[in-house]
Protein backbone atom coordinates (compact mmCIF):
# COMPACT_ATOMS: atom_id res chain seq x y z
CA UNK A 1 0.00 0.00 0.00
CA UNK A 2 2.83 2.19 0.56
CA UNK A 3 3.81 1.88 -3.13
CA UNK A 4 0.30 3.05 -4.34
CA UNK A 5 -0.47 6.05 -2.22
CA UNK A 6 2.91 7.02 -2.26
CA UNK A 7 2.64 7.12 -5.93
CA UNK A 8 -0.71 8.35 -6.27
CA UNK A 9 0.41 11.23 -3.90
CA UNK A 10 3.86 11.31 -5.42
CA UNK A 11 2.40 12.86 -8.62
CA UNK A 12 1.01 16.23 -6.65
CA UNK A 13 4.81 16.49 -4.88
CA UNK A 14 5.44 20.06 -6.49
CA UNK A 15 2.41 21.58 -4.69
CA UNK A 16 4.18 20.26 -1.24
CA UNK A 17 7.58 20.05 -1.76
CA UNK A 18 9.96 16.98 -2.68
CA UNK A 19 11.39 16.62 1.18
CA UNK A 20 8.09 17.00 2.15
CA UNK A 21 6.78 14.19 0.48
CA UNK A 22 10.09 12.06 1.40
CA UNK A 23 9.66 12.79 4.80
CA UNK A 24 5.80 11.58 4.44
CA UNK A 25 7.33 8.38 3.02
CA UNK A 26 9.58 7.68 5.25
CA UNK A 27 10.41 9.62 8.44
CA UNK A 28 13.33 11.95 9.29
CA UNK A 29 15.95 9.34 9.42
CA UNK A 30 15.54 7.27 6.31
CA UNK A 31 13.56 4.15 5.29
CA UNK A 32 11.85 2.57 8.31
CA UNK A 33 11.81 5.75 10.76
CA UNK A 34 7.98 5.70 11.09
CA UNK A 35 5.29 4.53 9.05
CA UNK A 36 4.04 5.68 5.73
CA UNK A 37 2.12 8.32 6.59
CA UNK A 38 0.43 8.51 2.92
CA UNK A 39 -1.08 5.29 3.74
CA UNK A 40 -3.53 6.39 7.08
CA UNK A 41 -4.09 9.90 5.03
CA UNK A 42 -4.83 8.00 1.15
CA UNK A 43 -6.96 5.58 3.50
CA UNK A 44 -9.10 8.04 5.14
CA UNK A 45 -9.46 9.87 1.51
CA UNK A 46 -10.61 7.22 0.14
CA UNK A 47 -13.37 6.35 3.27
CA UNK A 48 -14.82 9.49 3.21
CA UNK A 49 -15.27 9.40 -0.82
CA UNK A 50 -17.14 5.63 -0.54
CA UNK A 51 -19.27 6.98 2.73
CA UNK A 52 -20.46 10.53 0.56
CA UNK A 53 -20.63 8.29 -2.33
CA UNK A 54 -22.46 6.03 -0.55
CA UNK A 55 -24.99 8.77 0.90
CA UNK A 56 -25.53 10.27 -2.57
CA UNK A 57 -26.42 7.30 -4.59
CA UNK A 58 -27.75 5.11 -2.02
CA UNK A 59 -29.30 6.99 1.14
CA UNK A 60 -30.27 10.17 -0.28
CA UNK A 61 -31.58 8.74 -3.89
CA UNK A 62 -33.91 11.41 -4.72
CA UNK A 63 -34.99 11.75 -8.02
CA UNK A 64 -34.70 15.62 -7.74
CA UNK A 65 -31.15 15.21 -6.88
CA UNK A 66 -30.19 13.11 -10.23
CA UNK A 67 -27.75 16.32 -11.81
CA UNK A 68 -24.76 17.07 -11.82
CA UNK A 69 -25.35 20.35 -9.79
CA UNK A 70 -25.91 17.94 -6.63
CA UNK A 71 -23.67 15.89 -7.27
CA UNK A 72 -21.01 19.13 -7.66
CA UNK A 73 -22.07 19.68 -4.00
CA UNK A 74 -21.38 16.18 -2.77
CA UNK A 75 -17.75 16.24 -4.75
CA UNK A 76 -16.92 19.56 -3.18
CA UNK A 77 -17.80 18.87 0.62
CA UNK A 78 -15.80 15.48 0.24
CA UNK A 79 -12.85 17.41 -1.67
CA UNK A 80 -12.84 20.05 1.24
CA UNK A 81 -12.93 17.22 3.58
CA UNK A 82 -10.04 15.68 1.97
CA UNK A 83 -8.03 18.91 2.08
CA UNK A 84 -8.93 19.03 6.17
CA UNK A 85 -7.21 15.66 6.10
CA UNK A 86 -4.00 16.83 4.35
CA UNK A 87 -3.72 20.15 5.64
CA UNK A 88 -4.48 19.12 9.37
CA UNK A 89 -2.16 15.61 8.94
CA UNK A 90 1.03 17.65 7.98
CA UNK A 91 0.27 20.67 9.83
CA UNK A 92 0.07 18.43 13.28
CA UNK A 93 3.59 17.08 12.06
CA UNK A 94 4.97 20.74 11.78
CA UNK A 95 3.78 21.59 14.68
CA UNK A 96 4.70 18.22 17.18
CA UNK A 97 8.44 18.09 15.20
CA UNK A 98 10.56 20.84 16.12
CA UNK A 99 13.49 19.76 13.90
CA UNK A 100 13.14 20.78 10.24
CA UNK A 101 11.68 18.58 7.41
CA UNK A 102 12.69 20.61 4.66
CA UNK A 103 16.14 20.02 3.38
CA UNK A 104 17.93 22.72 1.40
CA UNK A 105 20.06 21.13 -1.96
CA UNK A 106 22.34 23.61 -0.64
CA UNK A 107 22.96 22.28 2.76
CA UNK A 108 21.17 23.93 5.12
CA UNK A 109 17.82 23.30 6.77
CA UNK A 110 14.55 25.37 6.43
CA UNK A 111 12.13 24.24 8.71
CA UNK A 112 8.63 23.15 6.65
CA UNK A 113 6.06 25.72 7.41
CA UNK A 114 2.43 25.74 7.14
CA UNK A 115 2.80 26.96 3.07
CA UNK A 116 4.03 23.05 2.87
CA UNK A 117 0.81 22.03 5.03
CA UNK A 118 -1.23 24.40 2.82
CA UNK A 119 0.25 22.51 -0.57
CA UNK A 120 -0.24 19.52 0.81
CA UNK A 121 -3.98 20.32 1.94
CA UNK A 122 -4.47 21.31 -1.84
CA UNK A 123 -3.11 17.92 -3.00
CA UNK A 124 -5.16 15.55 -0.69
CA UNK A 125 -8.36 18.41 -2.46
CA UNK A 126 -7.37 16.92 -5.78
CA UNK A 127 -6.72 13.65 -4.98
CA UNK A 128 -9.90 13.57 -2.74
CA UNK A 129 -11.72 14.70 -5.88
CA UNK A 130 -10.40 12.08 -8.18
CA UNK A 131 -11.13 9.12 -5.53
CA UNK A 132 -15.05 10.36 -5.59
CA UNK A 133 -15.13 10.45 -9.22
CA UNK A 134 -13.72 6.71 -8.99
CA UNK A 135 -15.78 5.82 -6.59
CA UNK A 136 -19.24 7.33 -8.53
CA UNK A 137 -18.54 5.92 -11.61
CA UNK A 138 -18.73 2.60 -9.53
CA UNK A 139 -21.70 3.07 -7.58
CA UNK A 140 -23.62 5.30 -9.88
CA UNK A 141 -24.89 1.97 -11.43
CA UNK A 142 -27.13 0.29 -9.14
CA UNK A 143 -28.67 3.92 -7.91
CA UNK A 144 -32.62 3.35 -8.45
CA UNK A 145 -32.70 7.56 -8.93
CA UNK A 146 -29.36 8.86 -9.23
CA UNK A 147 -27.65 6.72 -12.12
CA UNK A 148 -27.55 9.64 -14.29
CA UNK A 149 -25.49 11.82 -11.99
CA UNK A 150 -22.73 13.12 -12.77
CA UNK A 151 -23.84 12.35 -16.82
Amino acid sequence: MRGLFSGIYGLFRGMYGTDVFLYLKYGTTGEGDHGCDFIPIGIITLAVSLILGVLFYYIVNRPTWNNLKMWGAFALVNAIIGFLVGFLWVNGIINENPTPIYHMEDGYEVPATVGHALGFGFANFLVAAIFFFLVAMVLKWKSSNCANAPF
